[in-house]
């Protein structure tokens, strides 16, 4: 399926930066706290054992309370990371393949279009990013270095103001980034997916069965067809023919059936055959198309012909008889 770690990845990085504003006036809040207990704790009030414990137990609650929000963004990027195309398990992938260790079929590899369009990526990505790193570094460089003359704290919000602007707009330019090349992972997805020439006639041969092949068994068909012709027509009392597409051989005994049946019958070739072997055992045969034909499309081999069919087969086998 197609994918694009990059979209997931500027989503995931947007979402971060997102959460990080959010979660900024709090972490002020509990570097505070962190440093009144740090100055509390090293002021030497109560047992010195006592001073490094309650420091770092309150050092671990507070990290652990500022950053546990944080965890949010991993998942959020797996989730993410599953768009397009969800879940896909591979498992022939997981077993070890001694040819992924020769280093000529990863050269093949890197000619492939899907790597040259990652490398061109990455390098248009190093170089915009870069040149916008360079303008943003050169637009905050006055605000940075005003930043001194500040207490403590308010140097921490400013720089961190600065550092999450700057983030910000890096983000936005990967998103961008990401943008286009969900596109274009899905246009190489389906060129890959797509079969060449060469490949379509090999399906085509694997679905269908090879030509020769094909030719064989049809002529394997024809001629048990045909032995099974040759032995059931000396039977026959008629052959009533389309005398270029229909054959029909009927017989009347009694003894086997109420009414006239077929003992054999054919279409095109086989009945051009029919008509041949009548010749040869001289027998009857009449061309009557519109009977050849309703006698060949309503009754099959070794089945009595229609009650409609009955009067006109009757005056067949009379003028046959007679």
């Amino acid at each position: 399926m197609p994918r694009s770690k990059d979209l997931a990845a500027a989503l995931g990085l947007l979402l971060a930066l997102k959460m990080m504003f959010w979660l900024a006036p709090g972490w002020l809040d509990d570097f505070r706290q962190l440093f009144a207990l740090a100055f509390a704790s090293l002021s030497g009030q109560g047992a010195l054992e006592n001073s490094w414990s309650k420091l770092f137990g309150g050092t671990l609650l507070l990290l652990i309370k500022m950053l546990a929000p944080l965890a949010v963004i991993p998942l959020t990027m797996l989730l993410l990371s599953l768009f397009p195309g969800g879940w896909v398990f591979v498992l022939n992938q997981i077993s070890p393949k001694f040819e992924r260790m020769n280093p000529l079929a990863h050269l093949s590899r890197l000619a492939s279009p899907k790597h040259a369009s990652e490398i061109g990526k990455s390098i248009a990505k190093a170089l915009v990013l870069g040149w916008l790193l360079y303008r943003v570094a050169s637009d905050a460089l006055h605000d940075f270095f005003a930043l001194h003359s500040m207490p403590l704290l308010p140097t921490l919000a400013g720089a961190a103001d600065l550092l999450l602007s700057c983030l910000l707009k890096l983000a936005a330019v990967f998103l961008l980034f990401a943008l286009a090349d969900l596109p274009l992972q899905v246009f190489l997805f389906l060129k890959q997916q797509r079969m060449s020439k060469q490949e379509i006639k090999e399906e085509h041969k694997n679905t269908e069965g090879r030509p020769e092949v094909r030719q064989r068994i049809r002529q394997l068909q024809q001629q048990m067809a045909q032995r099974g012709v040759r032995k059931a027509l000396p039977g026959a009392d008629v052959i009533i023919v389309n005398p270029s597409h229909y054959a029909v051989a009927l017989k009347y005994d009694e003894n086997r059936a109420e009414a006239p049946f077929i003992v054999a019958k054919g279409v095109d070739e086989m009945a051009l055959y029919i008509r041949q072997l009548a010749e040869e055992m001289k027998l009857t045969v009449l061309p009557l198309p519109p009977l050849a034909r309703a006698v060949y499309h309503t009754t099959q081999v070794n089945q009595q012909i229609p009650a409609p069919l009955y009067r006109a087969v009757a005056q067949v086998l009379t003028y046959v008889c007679n």
